[in-house]
């Protein structure tokens, strides 16, 4: 619009010459990185410019960025969403992994022991994991073992 608005003035043959320089020059407006520079020329000929200027400003600020940050919040959260999922799915699989390795006899349980001999592993070998007390590791165990049969199902 700005094209044919000024067509044939200064700010036209600088801003507005054809329709790819009008939308540059209407995104710079937008992103007000140049906003004067391009307003005042031709607010300073002809004052009813103000309203093409002020109108667009408020059409691109709250409803144009408004929509593009939409999009982008949109995207993001569907990213998010997607990579919460693939982390369940990795952690489901990596830990049916490790019962099916601690399931010596493949009856879908891991015994007390079994388990506490893996705590003992961890506290020895990985300085980050504190030093389990046995208290700490029934406790762990009887978490664990949702039906009292003293082994830990799947």
């Amino acid at each position: 619009f700005g094209t044919v608005m000024f067509y044939k003035t200064e700010q036209g043959i600088e801003s507005f010459p054809n329709i790819f320089e009008s939308c540059w020059t209407l995104w710079i407006m937008v992103t007000t990185a140049n906003y004067p520079d391009v307003s005042m020329p031709s607010v300073n000929d002809n004052r009813l410019a103000v309203a093409y200027f002020f109108s667009f400003m408020v059409l691109s600020f709250f409803y144009v960025m408004n929509l593009i940050l939409a999009v982008a919040v949109n995207a993001y959260d569907d990213n998010l969403d997607e990579r919460k999922k693939s982390r369940a799915e990795l952690s489901r699989a990596l830990l049916t992994e490790a019962f099916e390795l601690l399931d010596k006899d493949s009856d879908d349980s891991v015994s007390k022991k079994s388990l506490q001999n893996v705590m003992t592993i961890l506290n020895q070998d990985i300085p980050e994991i504190k030093l389990m007390s046995q208290e700490d590791k029934d406790i762990v165990h009887a978490f664990l073992d949702r039906d009292g049969s003293r082994s830990i199902c799947l």
